[in-house]
C-alpha cells in the first residue's frame, strides 16, 4: 500500500504545544500529504486544532474520539466481560495450585472484592483505555502511515508500544503524567484506611450510644425490611423533607400501606479507600441535625468491632498468598487481549484490592452480617449492587443468613451502563466446589424495558427481574405542568446541564459553540456539588476577547430545581446524565454532549431512537440552529425521543414507589 497519510493522535489535555508544532515541523514532505488527527481528549481542542492547521498545510481530517469509540465500543465490552471471567477462572486455578483448597475457596469469596471484578468501574480509569487502544489499533492497521505522533500519558503510551508498526512511534508526554505503579502509597493508604476506618467505628459507636440514650430508642424492629442507604451523600432535601434521592418515599409506603416495619442502614464511611475523620465526624453532625426527619435508623459502621478491624489490616496472610500467586509461571499470561499484555495494568489493580480494598470491604461484610444477625429482617434492599461495596453486602447478608431474600434497585438509568459488565453466563453459574457464583440479588427492580432487557441478556432470568419504574421521581413528576412549559421570551432560551465530573468539559465545548449566536439565552444549571467558584475559576480560563464581552449574556441559575428551569426552555444540552430522558417529560429536543476520550454512556446508545450528538463545539452549533430554523423538524424530533421515556422509566404514572412497596412486601411474604 502506497504510503500518503501521517497519523497524529491526541488523548491528553495537557502538553507542550511548543513541542508538538517542532515535531510536525520536522515531518519528512509533510507539506505533500495529508494528516489524520484522532482526538481522544478530555476537553474540547478546538484552539490546538487551529494551531495544527496554521502550521501544517497539508490536508487535515479530524477523527473524533466518540466516533471512532462508537464503532467498537459494544464489541469491546463484550470482550471485557469474556477476558475478566476468563481472569477468574484462571487465577482460581492458581490460587489452588499454590495455597491449596482453603485458599481457593478464601480468594474465590475475595474476588468479588476486588476492583477488577468491577469491570469498567468509572473509579479506573485503565479500563477507557482498552477503548482507545482498540480504536487506535485499528486505525493504524488500516492505514499505512509515513508517520505515527501520539500525546498520550504513560498508561496509554504502555499499550500504544505494543502495536506493530512499520515506523516508529514518536510520543510527546502529558504533563499531567500518570505512573503505572506506585507500591509505597497502596502501604500507605492501608495504613491511612486502618486509622480512618478505626476512628469512624468508634465515633458510630459514640454517637449510636448518645441518640439511644436521648432517644430511649433500643434497635427493635425485628422482621423489618432493611433499607441500605448511603448517608449522606445521595440524601438531598424535597419539600423540606431529608430523604434518600433514590429510595424517596418508599420507607412511608413501606409502613403505611403494608404496616410493614423497616430499618433504614446508613452508610456514612462510604468510600473503599479511606474517609477521613474530619469528613465521618461532619456526616455525623448533618445527621444530628436531620434527626428530626431520619428516624428509624442505624449506623452501619457503629457494628464493626475495633478486634476484626485491626486483624483484617494488619494480618498479612491473604497478602502473602496473593504474592505466591504472582510468582506463579502462568500468572502473566493470563492477561493477555486482542494481542496486547495487560500485565502492568490489571497487576496493580490487584494490588490496590489486596492492599487498600480487600480489608474494608470485608469489614463491609461484616457488618453487615451483624446488621442481619442483629436484625433478623424480612427483607433486604441495596442500589449500587453491581459494585464491589453492593456485593460485599449482600455477601454479609447471605453469610448471615441465606434465606433472606435480597432485592437489588436501579438507581438511575445511568447504572444500564454499568449492567451491561454486571454478568456473563460463567459468573452466574457454579463451578468447582471453590467457585461460587457473584454475589447477587434475589430480585431485581428496574425503571424500565432498556435495563430489564440488558438483565436478560446477561442470562438473569425474566421471573427475577421486575419493572417497577423510578421511585425518585413520583413527587416530582406529579407537580409538573406541561401547559406552563412556554417560554414568552423572544430569544431561545437554552439549558446546560454539565454533571459533577464533566463541567469544564461542557463549558468548553458549548460556551464557544453558543455565546456569539444573538438570539440565544444561556442558562447554566450547574450540578450542586460544583460551587459558582469553580465555574468562575473555568470561565477566566477562555482567552478570546470577544466571547469574554458576551459572557455576561450567560445566566448562572440559582433555581435549585432543575425542572422548572426545564418548563420555561426551548433546548436542552447535557451528557449521559439521567437528565437526558427526564427532559422529556416537557417534550424538550435533546442535544447529547459526547466526550471524546470515553465509549457513550448515554441511554440513548445503540437505541433505535436517534438523538442529536455533539462532540465538537462546531457540531453543537450546527444542531443548535437546526432546531431554531426548522420548527417542523424540531417538532418530529421531539416526538420521536419521547418514546424512549418509557423504554427508561416504564409508566410515567407516580405510582412507581407503590409498585417498589407493593415488592417489598410480596418478598417479605414468600420469605
Amino acid at each position: 500500500m502506497k504510503k500518503n497519510k501521517n497519523l497524529l493522535i491526541l488523548s491528553t489535555d495537557k502538553f507542550s504545544t511548543n513541542r508538538l508544532i517542532y515535531t510536525l515541523n520536522n515531518l519528512f514532505n509533510k507539506d505533500l500529504i495529508e494528516l489524520d488527527i484522532m482526538v481522544f481528549t478530555q476537553n474540547t481542542p478546538e484552539h490546538i486544532l487551529n494551531l495544527i492547521k496554521d502550521n501544517y498545510k497539508g490536508q487535515i481530517n479530524i477523527i473524533y474520539g466518540s466516533d471512532a469509540l462508537a464503532s467498537i465500543d459494544m464489541d469491546v465490552r463484550f470482550n471485557i466481560n469474556k477476558l475478566i471471567s476468563d481472569i477468574k477462572t484462571r487465577l482460581n486455578d492458581i490460587a489452588l495450585e499454590t495455597g491449596g483448597l482453603k485458599w481457593a475457596k478464601k480468594f474465590d469469596y475475595l474476588w468479588w472484592k476486588t476492583s477488577l471484578s468491577e469491570k469498567n468501574s468509572p473509579s479506573e480509569p485503565y479500563w477507557f483505555e482498552l477503548f482507545k487502544i482498540v480504536a487506535i489499533s485499528n486505525q493504524i492497521k488500516s492505514n499505512n502511515y509515513n508517520n505515527h505522533i501520539v500525546v498520550c500519558d504513560d498508561n496509554l503510551k504502555e499499550l500504544i508500544n505494543q502495536i506493530k508498526t512499520s515506523n516508529k512511534i514518536q510520543f510527546i508526554n502529558s504533563l499531567n503524567n500518570k505512573k503505572l505503579f506506585r507500591f509505597h502509597r497502596l502501604i500507605l493508604a492501608r495504613i491511612l484506611g486502618l486509622i480512618c476506618i478505626v476512628v469512624s467505628t468508634i465515633l458510630a459507636k459514640i454517637y449510636s450510644s448518645i441518640m439511644k440514650i436521648l432517644n430511649k430508642n433500643r434497635i427493635t424492629n425485628k422482621n423489618s425490611i432493611l433499607l441500605y442507604t448511603w448517608f449522606p451523600r445521595v440524601w438531598t432535601n424535597k419539600s423540606g423533607t431529608l430523604q434518600d434521592m433514590y429510595l424517596a418515599g418508599l420507607p412511608d409506603q413501606i409502613k403505611k400501606e403494608y404496616k410493614n416495619n423497616y430499618k433504614l442502614i446508613l452508610r456514612i464511611y462510604d468510600k473503599t479507600n479511606f474517609l477521613s475523620p474530619i469528613t465521618y465526624i461532619k456526616r455525623l453532625a448533618v445527621l444530628y441535625k436531620s434527626n428530626f426527619a431520619i428516624k428509624n435508623y442505624v449506623i452501619l459502621e457503629s457494628f464493626g468491632t475495633l478486634k476484626n478491624i485491626i486483624y483484617k489490616y494488619l494480618n498479612p496472610s491473604d497478602i502473602l498468598e496473593f504474592k505466591k500467586m504472582t510468582k506463579h509461571p502462568k500468572y502473566k499470561s493470563i492477561y493477555i487481549w486482542h494481542g496486547f499484555d495487560l500485565y502492568k495494568y490489571f497487576h496493580k489493580m490487584h494490588w490496590k484490592s489486596v492492599l487498600v480494598n480487600w480489608p474494608h470491604l470485608e469489614i463491609l461484610s461484616e457488618n453487615s452480617k451483624l446488621v442481619t444477625y442483629k436484625l433478623n429482617p424480612s427483607a433486604v434492599l441495596l442500589y449500587c449492587y453491581e459494585f464491589t461495596y453492593g456485593k460485599s453486602i449482600i455477601q454479609g447478608t447471605r453469610n448471615s443468613n441465606k434465606s433472606i431474600p435480597i432485592i437489588g434497585m436501579q438507581h438511575g438509568p445511568i447504572t444500564n451502563m454499568k449492567l451491561l459488565y454486571t454478568f456473563d453466563i460463567n459468573e452466574v453459574t457454579n463451578h468447582p466446589e471453590y467457585n461460587n457464583p457473584s454475589p447477587y440479588p434475589d430480585i431485581f427492580s428496574v425503571d424500565g424495558e432498556i435495563a430489564k432487557n440488558i438483565l436478560k441478556q446477561n442470562n438473569i432470568p425474566d421471573c427475577k427481574i421486575a419493572i417497577t419504574g423510578p421511585a425518585r421521581f413520583d413527587d416530582i413528576w406529579k407537580q409538573i405542568n406541561l401547559e406552563d412549559n412556554q417560554n414568552s421570551d423572544k430569544k431561545t432560551k437554552v439549558l446546560i446541564a454539565p454533571g459533577l465530573h464533566d463541567t469544564n468539559y461542557v463549558l468548553s465545548l458549548s460556551i464557544p459553540a453558543l455565546i456569539a449566536n444573538p438570539d440565544l439565552e444561556i442558562i447554566i444549571k450547574l450540578h450542586p456539588k460544583v460551587n459558582n467558584k469553580k465555574f468562575q475559576s473555568l470561565i477566566n480560563r477562555y482567552p478570546h476577547s470577544q466571547q469574554n464581552k458576551n459572557l455576561s449574556k450567560v445566566n448562572i441559575s440559582n433555581e435549585p430545581n432543575i425542572y422548572k428551569l426545564m418548563q420555561k426552555t426551548d433546548i436542552f444540552i447535557t451528557t449521559y446524565s439521567s437528565t437526558s430522558v427526564e427532559a422529556l417529560m416537557f417534550n424538550l429536543p435533546i442535544i447529547l454532549l459526547i466526550p471524546n476520550h470515553i465509549p457513550d454512556m448515554s441511554i440513548y446508545h445503540k437505541s433505535d431512537v436517534e438523538v442529536l450528538k455533539a462532540s465538537s463545539s462546531s457540531q453543537l452549533k450546527k444542531h443548535v440552529e437546526k432546531i431554531i430554523n426548522n420548527k417542523n423538524y424540531c417538532k418530529s424530533y421531539s416526538e420521536k425521543t419521547s418514546v424512549m421515556l418509557q423504554k427508561t422509566f416504564g409508566e410515567v404514572d407516580c405510582k412507581s414507589t407503590q409498585r417498589l412497596a407493593e415488592l417489598c412486601n410480596k418478598i417479605t411474604l414468600t420469605k
